[in-house]
């Protein structure tokens, strides 16, 4: 039996995931048991990896790309459920005026379905390392 579920193909959503397809073996006769997407960013959106057969390259695991255990009949990489995006204003210390000064343009966020669109601002009272991220 494990010889048989080694040589089994998993199914993996590939290049933008809109295709699921069974994955190939290695040249040994080796099935894939992993499958690689790209890891959403809370506010900053999707990273450039595509959806694949196989693990994550290099060393980009848990930073860019994402891992999951590959089925036999459904794909585990698909995408995940994105909300509607939102605008918020990044703000930099300016070391002359002493005070946190608001971007000209707004900056689009991108969230999952499940997360609160929530911007991030400096108090009046925040010390110049305060970090304003969207």
């Amino acid at each position: 039996k494990q010889w048989y579920q080694r040589r089994v193909a998993i199914t993996a959503g590939q290049g933008n995931a809109t295709n699921s397809a069974a994955c190939a073996a290695s040249a040994e006769g080796v099935a894939a048991t992993l499958c690689s997407m790209p890891k959403f960013v809370e506010y900053t959106g999707l990273s450039n990896v595509t959806y694949a057969c196989g693990a994550c390259a290099g060393d980009t695991k848990d930073v860019t790309c994402m891992e999951c255990t590959g089925a036999t009949n459904a794909s585990c990489n698909v995408p995940q459920a994105a909300g509607k995006s939102f605008m918020c204003y990044n703000f930099a210390y300016d070391a002359a005026t002493k005070v946190f000064a608001q971007a000209v343009n707004a900056t689009t966020c991108q969230r999952l379905e499940a997360t609160d669109a929530i911007c991030n601002s400096p108090e009046k009272a925040a010390a110049a390392e305060y970090l304003s991220s969207k």
